[in-house]
């Protein structure tokens, strides 16, 4: 039979798998958006409580205003969900409906089971009475110090951008990639930059990443292009361009200075797969072009 001890203030008993933010001791659902960066968008509780001392702002996917928030300044973020057990099999909540049951996803294995109860076989989902349920468990994942992780990682690795590097007299310095028209290359020498003639350096390199995304079955290939709030920026290298923008979300698409088009995703950096770091000679190709 339902029966959990439960913090009013705490996150609401059952809900689907939601990100929470709790602010001045009450948890309120919450999302975070590109667009908000670095805020989150905080919405009012089932119970009407909303926040309060927050910037609010009109949402056109909510019904009431959202109240932006930074989350350092919250007293945890983190994302819940609930699971259960129903005549001994696990269950993971989506929802409650009606005050008196809750909508559910079966997760055990037991096909006869499934075909016996569920209302919704192939997608292994049922309605069921909440008071015939047990065992009910909130899980969390902690948000804040996920995003922590994240900057860390991108801060290390400078958001696995690519950096050009030459040699001159000696010293290692940052420099660009490119050489101008009059054969020269910047470099950064104590904060001010200067161009040094590409004759004058000892060597002249590239250092830059690639990755894949999975996405189903495949490893989506990409060139990382920058650090991008907590996620790195790729470039898509790959050649199924035209499937993944008709038929996914994965791809954005984005133009260079002359119109050319090109395509990326965004990925957090603990999901990159196939990372590599490649190192570039610059200044030999240079020499073999010339």
């Amino acid at each position: 039979m339902f029966d959990v001890a439960h913090d009013p203030d705490d996150v609401e008993l059952l809900t689907s798998r939601d990100g929470w933010a709790v602010w001045q001791g009450v948890a309120y659902p919450c999302r975070a958006e590109p667009s908000l960066w670095p805020r989150l968008a905080l919405r009012a509780r089932g119970d009407g409580r909303a926040p309060t001392g927050l910037e609010r702002s009109p949402d056109e996917d909510e019904p009431r205003h959202v109240h932006l928030v930074d989350p350092e300044l919250l007293d945890a973020w983190f994302e819940a969900h609930w699971t259960f057990r129903w005549r001994g099999e696990p269950f993971a909540s989506l929802g409650t409906r009606d005050g008196g049951r809750v909508w559910s996803r079966y997760e055990g294995t037991d096909q006869e089971f499934a075909r016996r109860h569920l209302s919704h076989v192939h997608t292994g989902q049922a309605l069921l009475p909440i008071d015939e349920i047990t065992d009910v468990t909130v899980h969390r994942t902690d948000l804040l110090a996920l995003r922590h992780e994240r900057l860390r990682l991108l801060a290390e690795a400078d958001g696995y951008a690519p950096r050009a590097f030459a040699v001159v007299d000696g010293r290692e310095l940052p420099a660009g990639a490119e050489v101008d028209a009059a054969g020269q290359v910047t470099v950064v020498e104590g904060g001010d930059l200067r161009q040094v003639p590409v004759a004058e350096l000892t060597a002249w390199w590239m250092v830059y990443w690639t990755f894949t995304i999975e996405y189903g079955d495949v490893a989506h290939p990409f060139a990382a292009l920058r650090g991008d709030r907590d996620t790195v920026l790729g470039k898509y290298t790959g050649d199924a361009t035209y499937g993944l923008v008709m038929h996914t979300y994965l791809l954005s698409e984005a133009s260079y200075e002359d119109g050319r088009r090109y395509y990326t995703a965004n990925a957090y950096p603990e999901k990159l797969t196939d990372l590599t770091e490649h190192r570039a000679d610059l200044l030999a190709d240079l020499l073999a072009d010339g």
